[in-house]
């Protein structure tokens, strides 16, 4: 008969994140084959370091690790001595699957629940790379599934037996209902829990990712912009009747102007965001809240004469402030009773003038999509012309001289109509 030999390997690169636990695996050379299996078997950081690669054993006497390996190895000899006639013609994945089976099923139950919060807490909270806008996502994403657990009393369901149908169903009550999500924030859920599960898989605690079946409908829904002549409308509304209207309206076209979004916005400081330069230029970089990713532009003149007005207000005379804060429900609120005086057929909000604002950009004629990335603050991610190509300051200062000369011609002959 030909030669077997086995192996016992710890796999750094099959560690659990959530355990920083290093799994032992077995593997089987027969025939100029080989075939590997993972063992119920895991190594904490101090036994790694105690690990003897020549003996495949930990240096130390009478461990009970040692002792469940020499019942593996002990089990693939019984197995190949009693089945000695037939062995010749088996692969070696059939011979550990025979020899391990029972073995395999000892592994430690991992609960479901314990598996989320541990893979968040561990995975999710210290990643550096991950923005805080992402890692609430997988926050909400998590809560989602933990109170379909509670509502189907699921609680102590298994991370291995939380199947397709769960997934489905569970798909289904986030969806569908009174209290149903979006289309878009049911995707969005979805697409976290997948890429959970797929850790899930990739580490061997399950054999297939429940919500790969799950089909999402993500329909694009297109959100509301408002056109040159809405924005004239807003810009020239006679609030002396309402003079407190005056600075909420003055953010919103703080927003319209540079497309940056409302927590962005607030987040501003004076030394901190704008750099001032010759010839009346300011340039303004921030990183995004939601997403860290670096937006830079130059204020076009309509900016920097609110930045001016609202200088020697009481709440940034002082300060590093660009603007007074106000509440973004507050905002809102106050938004949709200004849509209301200058005739806008929809609800105002803070996020309707970063739409506005891409839209300014494309009839200003700026088309340059690295240079919009840029000043909208979106990801290169994917894009292989981002490699080979820089946005520098003087493709920003053509963008905003463009914008400029477009607001000053549209605006001011929109207002004298």
């Amino acid at each position: 008969m030909s030669k077997i030999t086995i192996q016992f390997k710890p796999r750094k690169d099959k560690a659990r994140k959530c355990t920083s636990s290093t799994p032992i695996y077995v593997t089987l050379l027969f025939k100029r084959k080989k075939a590997e299996m993972r063992m119920p078997i895991e190594l904490s950081a101090n036994e790694l370091s105690k690990w003897n690669y020549d003996f495949m054993r930990l240096k130390e006497n009478n461990s009970s690790i040692n002792l469940q390996i020499d019942n593996v190895n002990a089990a693939i000899n019984r197995f190949v001595a009693t089945n000695i006639s037939e062995v010749e013609k088996m692969p070696p994945k059939f011979i550990l699957e025979k020899s391990l089976g029972k073995i395999r099923g000892s592994e430690p139950t991992i609960l479901m629940s314990t598996f989320l919060e541990e893979y968040f807490s561990k995975s999710v909270l210290p990643n550096k790379n991950l923005a805080q806008g992402t890692k609430k996502n997988y926050r909400k994403s998590i809560n989602h599934l933990q109170r379909f657990l509670e509502r189907k009393k699921l609680t102590k369901i298994s991370l291995k037996d939380f199947s397709i149908k769960h997934a489905q169903e569970f798909m289904e009550i986030i969806s569908s209902g009174e209290k149903a999500l979006t289309s878009v924030s049911s995707a969005s859920i979805i697409k976290v829990l997948r890429a959970i599960f797929n850790r899930a898989t990739s580490l061997e605690l399950i054999e297939k990712n429940p919500f790969s079946a799950v089909k999402i409908s993500n329909k694009f829904i297109k959100k509301p912009h408002l056109s040159i002549h809405q924005i004239c409308k807003i810009k020239s509304l006679d609030l002396s009747e309402s003079p407190s209207l005056d600075l909420y309206r003055d953010i919103f076209l703080f927003f319209c102007f540079t497309g940056l979004s409302y927590k962005d916005t607030m987040c501003l400081s004076r030394n901190m965001n704008l750099e001032f330069r010759p010839n009346n230029e300011v340039k303004l970089k921030s990183q995004r809240q939601k997403t860290d990713i670096v937006t830079e532009q130059f204020l076009v003149r309509q900016v920097i004469q609110l930045i001016e007005k609202y200088s020697c207000h009481p709440q940034v005379s002082g300060t590093q402030k660009i603007i007074p804060n106000r509440s973004n429900k507050e905002m809102n609120l106050i938004l949709k009773f200004i849509a209301v005086k200058a005739e806008i057929g929809f609800n105002l909000t803070c996020h309707t003038a970063r739409h506005t604002f891409r839209q300014l950009l494309s009839e200003a004629n700026i088309e340059e999509m690295g240079t919009i990335k840029r000043m909208m603050g979106h990801s290169f991610n994917g894009d292989i012309d981002a490699v080979y190509f820089n946005v520098t300051e003087s493709r920003l200062l053509v963008a905003k001289s463009k914008l400029e000369e477009y607001l000053n011609t549209t605006l001011h002959s929109k207002n004298e109509r």
